[in-house]
């Protein structure tokens, strides 16, 4: 697990849940894709990602369900542009810098 360094814009900011500002379809953001998506059936949140993107956005910023005050980011790597920035947070230089570091 590696922190990065993001500079991505516009992101869709749902860290403050659903309200009637959003479309219908994101009240099942946090539905269960998995299960979903087992019974054949294709996800609401794949609706959200695809209305986000037309929206715009190169990503959705959500609440963290496990860390309080936290929340998590999805960035859609394909709307990325060459002015984003996604780089690896590592001060120290303790990662590896290419495949050759991590194959023994």
């Amino acid at each position: 697990m590696v922190s990065y360094h993001v500079d991505v814009d516009p992101i869709a900011d749902f860290r403050a849940g659903f309200s009637s500002a959003w479309p219908a379809v994101w009240q099942d953001f946090f539905c269960d894709f998995r299960a979903i998506l087992l019974s054949g059936v294709e996800p609401p949140c794949w609706d959200i990602g695809d209305d986000a993107l037309r929206q715009g956005a190169k990503g959705i910023a959500f609440a963290s369900r496990r860390a309080v005050g936290g929340f998590n980011l999805v960035l859609f790597t394909d709307a990325l542009a060459a002015s984003d920035v996604l780089d690896v947070f590592d001060p120290h230089g303790a990662l590896p810098k290419d495949r050759r570091s991590w194959t023994p």
